[in-house]
């Protein structure tokens, strides 16, 4: 974030251990990892917005998921082997602004709310949602908002960086 003198900057979406992205990555509107059919990472997030649809003639975009909202209304999140983590989300507005947030635990900062719990605690901003994803999260999460800055304790494969 420092490199690219990001004003705020949170991870994108998910990678292998192997430090390889699983599904769509774009920037500067070029394709650096295909989509793939998965279940769990059943969204993207781009300068289009936040869908299940691969975003065409993308600038920017990460596969990700699960989606937590969709249409104005929350989505119901029944993941297998839930465990608590620091959870990145990314919301968009009734008005078409971009927000980032993240839950954590203040006392062990990789830990946070379960991923099934989710779209409940997104009811509780003041913020009217159209749509909102989660990115990846626990140590493979960092956020920075001008004062709060989370690093992450495991490789990040993506940044989104407002400047």
């Amino acid at each position: 974030m420092t490199t690219e003198k990001c004003r705020y900057g949170t991870n994108g979406g998910f990678y292998t251990k192997e430090n390889k992205p699983i599904g769509l990555v774009v920037a500067n509107s070029k394709t650096l990892n295909p989509a793939q059919n998965n279940k769990l990472f059943n969204g993207y997030l781009s300068n289009r917005g936040i869908s299940f649809d691969i975003p065409s003639d993308a600038i920017w975009a990460v596969q990700t998921g699960p989606v937590l909202w969709n249409n104005n209304q929350s989505m119901k999140v029944n993941t297998t082997n839930d465990k608590s983590a620091r959870r990145n989300v990314a919301i968009l507005s009734i008005d078409d602004k971009l927000y980032f947030a993240i839950f954590y635990n203040p006392q062990a900062s990789v830990l946070g709310p379960y991923l099934n719990d989710l779209p409940e605690i997104l009811k509780l901003l003041n913020i009217s949602i159209k749509s909102a994803i989660n990115l990846d999260g626990g140590g493979a999460s960092a956020f920075y908002d001008g004062k709060t800055f989370l690093e992450e304790s495991d490789p990040v494969g993506t940044i989104l960086c407002a400047k």
